[in-house]
């Protein structure tokens, strides 16, 4: 009782049955897309846009005339951009750090090495190297969850403002809750609650029903 403040203990079977669900991709997939709707066209997107970015450098390595052979290597380096170029979504999770149950983020890059053009530093002359490229998450920044911290309570009934306040203290932003309980406000109006505090209410059923968008795929010029 001491250790929980007088509390039930967190760490209770159906807790850690929620809690081991963000070690599956497509469950986190999903988890995403209920935060938001296009959230892998996002992050596609993002990529593409790097990608781009990486082949405009490797062009600028060709306006160096007085160095033919740089030319010519980023020539040939540019013919890898002309093709296919396969890309894939890796989650990023950590348990139960600083009252966190969990934090989740993700990122997209290609699956394969592309060259990218290294600025002269220096005394050191400028060449084409292989690189990654690739995107965060910072696709789900309107939603201030840039990094996503969740709160896990299996069921949560009218003690709602103490978890709410509990999250501001640990700063996370997501309750993820298998059921509501509460009588003293409808379900709406505990989501609500915790919506005006920049927080989001994430039910399990909603994850189980959101679509499975892909993880992997491919750009194509």
């Amino acid at each position: 009782m001491i250790i929980n403040n007088f509390q039930e203990p967190n760490e209770t079977p159906e807790h850690n049955v929620l809690l081991v669900l963000f070690l599956d991709d497509q469950f986190c997939a999903r988890f995403f897309g209920v935060l938001k709707e296009d959230w892998q066209l996002d992050l596609v997107t993002a990529l593409r846009k790097n990608v781009e970015a990486e082949r405009q450098n490797v062009i600028k390595g060709t306006h160096e005339r007085y160095n033919k052979t740089l030319r010519q290597e980023c020539e040939r380096a540019l013919e890898r951009y002309a093709g296919s170029i396969e890309w894939e979504i890796k989650f990023w999770r950590a348990f139960e750090e600083e009252g966190v149950d969990v934090r989740l983020s993700c990122s997209i890059c290609t699956r394969s090495t592309l060259p990218e053009y290294q600025d002269s530093y220096a005394y050191t002359p400028s060449h084409v190297g292989e690189g990654s490229v690739w995107a965060e998450c910072w696709v789900l920044s309107d939603l201030r969850l840039h990094e996503i911290k969740v709160q896990i309570k299996p069921a949560v009934g009218d003690e709602y403002p103490a978890v709410l306040s509990q999250m501001r203290v640990n700063r996370t932003n997501v309750l993820f809750v298998e059921r509501y309980i509460g009588t003293g406000a409808s379900e709406k109006q505990f989501v609500e609650t915790f919506k005006m505090s920049g927080m989001r209410v994430v039910f399990r059923h909603e994850v189980e029903a959101a679509q499975l968008p892909a993880l992997t795929g491919t750009l194509r010029s």
